[in-house]
């Protein structure tokens, strides 16, 4: 939603990064709610957009989009990478199982209720923002880009080998927001 203060962030720090990695950002609004049905609905303008990953608003959303792209005839995540936020129960269900960015809800509402209770008992507010840490939580519907697929089906294992560092190596299949 166009309102929500959660997309508002997410969509600058999107268009951000993608500045930063030279990748090209692009928004899809469904103008509707983010529904499974909004996101079937939509995927047809993901395929016509030639998107190859998909950043949704929320689980609901990533995951009709998936079933959308699935009757298209797109393989996900071998045309276009799916990835939701909430960490829903559906999210390891559907088919393929829904990579999301999780966040921590009930610290979230408890630090938010401590600080209005806080406030009406007269404290002052710091200004600073409280940030919290969100986990990417990695599943099946995300993969290479298929170009580079393409590549490294071409090539020697040699030469399609890639060197990670030792926190990269640890990290069992999550990885905390802002690391890379």
């Amino acid at each position: 939603p166009a309102a929500s203060w959660a997309e508002g962030k997410r969509w600058r720090a999107l268009r951000e990064t993608g500045h930063e990695l030279e990748l090209r950002v692009r928004r899809i609004d469904p103008d509707d709610d983010p529904t499974m049905l909004t996101g079937f609905n939509t995927a047809r303008r993901i395929v016509e957009d030639g998107a190859t990953a998909v950043l949704a608003y929320n689980d609901a959303l990533a995951i009709g989009i998936i079933k959308g792209l699935k009757k298209l005839g797109v393989r996900v995540p071998g045309d276009v990478s799916v990835v939701g936020f909430d960490n829903v129960l559906l999210a390891e269900v559907v088919d393929p199982a829904l990579t999301t960015v999780m966040a921590p809800m009930r610290r979230a509402g408890a630090a938010g209720v401590g600080n209005v209770l806080a406030l009406a008992s007269g404290a002052q507010t710091s200004g600073e923002t409280l940030v919290l840490p969100m986990k990417l939580v990695v599943r099946e519907s995300t993969g290479p880009h298929p170009a580079a697929q393409r590549s490294r089906n071409s090539i020697s294992p040699a030469r399609g080998t890639t060197s990670v560092s030792g926190s990269a190596a640890n990290t069992a299949g999550s990885t905390d927001a802002g690391s890379r």
